[in-house]
């Protein structure tokens, strides 16, 4: 590693209990938009050091250095390289010799960065930072491919699931802060991808069938989650500078109805019979008469919203 490298990662994870210092930030972010840019190993071996120093505020502000790597470097750049090297980010054994609070919370943001690398390795997408990317199947126009799109709700869902839960200091602030900006992102793109999922529950295979029930179910809790998690970044909106909205949560009623349907023997039923039954009806596939009334389907969070009409599946 540089000398200039090692100054600026050091002053940016030191001891002290503020946020880091952009300036020290932003000549990192800098080193991956170089031509040719940085080594990534030697920077992240530098960081990586940092989690065995005794502090667990060493510790923490390198994972946000490394988070505001992954918003504001160069995509390929940090992204690639971590989905080679994820082990950087296994902090599941950290232990914090003064006993702090922080040990859960540390653990907690590591995993979610893996998850956020675990996604983008599969997908070429960081659904926080790429908006509408129209090469995802919750973003896309095209001929829909739904296996794909209940692996990117998937790897969405596992990213929210393991958000910050304590914020008692100017650390974990700015942690939580980012956090927040992540969330409405990823709320917006699974709930996108629900919609869709749902419109096409009625044209699938079995199988598919119940692996978007299940989705949806983890959708109906992880909004109650989120309502939650929301509500506390709201009495903190004004330090964050960001207004948080409200959400429309997604009917508990409809995953019931949805199971119901699945018993039923048209459930069963050959995609491609599937989908011949639904061409003599007008319009999108829509819930059986007989389901409508206890459902309805969750509305739109924002941002662009899910086409009208579902295109048909493949595998």
């Amino acid at each position: 590693p540089t000398p200039t490298m090692e100054k600026a990662v050091f002053k940016a994870t030191n001891k002290d209990c503020v946020t880091p210092k952009k300036k020290h930030v932003d000549r990192l972010v800098q080193m991956t938009w170089m031509e040719p840019p940085a080594s990534m190993a030697e920077l992240f071996v530098v960081i990586e050091g940092r989690f065995s120093e005794p502090s667990w505020v060493i510790s923490f502000k390198a994972l946000i250095l490394i988070h505001l790597l992954m918003q504001e470097g160069e995509p390929a750049t940090v992204f690639d390289y971590l989905s080679r090297n994820s082990n950087v980010l296994d902090l599941h054994q950290f232990r914090d010799k003064n006993g702090t609070r922080c040990n859960k919370n540390i653990r907690l943001y590591a995993h979610y960065l893996i998850e956020k690398v675990n996604c983008y390795k599969d997908t070429q997408v960081d659904f926080v930072r790429d908006k509408y990317p129209s090469k995802t199947q919750i973003y896309g126009e095209g001929k829909l491919n739904i296996q794909r799109l209940l692996t990117e709700i998937s790897y969405i869902q596992r990213q929210i699931y393991f958000f910050i839960d304590t914020v008692d200091n100017e650390v974990t602030f700015t942690a939580f802060r980012l956090l927040i900006r992540d969330l409405l992102k990823l709320f917006q793109a699974m709930n996108v991808g629900v919609i869709k999922m749902l419109k096409s529950y009625f044209i699938i295979s079995y199988d598919d069938m119940r692996r978007s029930l299940e989705l949806y179910k983890r959708f109906v809790k992880i909004t109650d989650r989120v309502t939650d998690y929301l509500e506390n970044g709201r009495q903190l909106q004004a330090s964050f500078g960001i207004n948080i909205p409200l959400l429309n949560h997604a009917p508990v009623s409809l995953a019931i109805s949805l199971e119901e349907y699945l018993q039923t023997p048209e459930a069963r039923l050959p995609v491609a019979e599937k989908i011949k039954n639904q061409k003599g009806t007008s319009g999108p596939p829509t819930l059986p008469a007989s389901m409508a009334k206890n459902a309805t389907a969750p509305t739109t969070f924002g941002g662009k919203p899910a086409s009208k009409e579902p295109a048909s599946p493949t595998k």
